[in-house]
């Protein structure tokens, strides 16, 4: 199992990614303006939980984002946006749900742009995503240790990466203060 041991400073960097279920099954029967018009409203109250948080919109996906936390409580402050962007979401009436995973790791202090290492973390962080429940938010090991006591959870899955490795995730039902 892989276990990258994640240092708590100004080289970890958190990231999100939210994903819209099943949206390609949804948007096949649309014409393009009728998609645009249902993914635009939810991809905009992603960005906006993700703002709220002080992240940045490192990609729109098309159906989803790709976000990033650095500094200060960066894993705690994606789980926010990560609960916060759930909870507006089932507060409208947009017709969608909505995937989250959240992974948090190191990048390399000495380089300025380590995209290397932050492609990678994104593709850990998709790879959490899709272990998580419609309309759920998944974590991983590394961000739970982290956090610790300060959120509560459901069950641990173990995600099969295509490298041979699994990384444990869990289900955040709750952030405790």
């Amino acid at each position: 199992m892989r276990s990258d041991r994640v240092i708590k400073n100004e080289s970890s960097i958190a990231f999100l990614c939210a994903d819209i279920y099943q949206s390609t099954q949804q948007i096949s029967a649309m014409d393009v303006e009728e998609a645009r018009e249902w993914v635009e409203p939810a991809l905009n109250i992603m960005s906006h939980a993700v703002r709220e948080y002080t992240g940045t919109i490192y990609q729109l996906t098309g159906d989803g984002i790709i976000a990033a936390f650095s500094g200060e409580q960066n894993a705690l402050r994606a789980c926010c946006a990560a609960m916060t962007l759930q909870s507006l979401l089932k507060s409208t009436e947009i017709p969608c749900q909505v995937r989250v995973g959240v992974h948090v790791g190191n990048r390399d202090p000495q380089k300025k742009n380590d995209t290397q290492a932050e492609r990678i973390l994104i593709e850990l962080t998709e790879s959490v995503e899709s272990a998580a429940a419609i309309d759920g938010v998944q974590i991983s090991a590394a961000v739970h240790d982290i956090l610790g006591e300060t959120v509560i959870l459901g069950d641990a899955k173990k995600i099969a990466l295509d490298s041979g490795e699994c990384i444990e995730s869990y289900s955040l039902l709750q952030l405790s203060t």
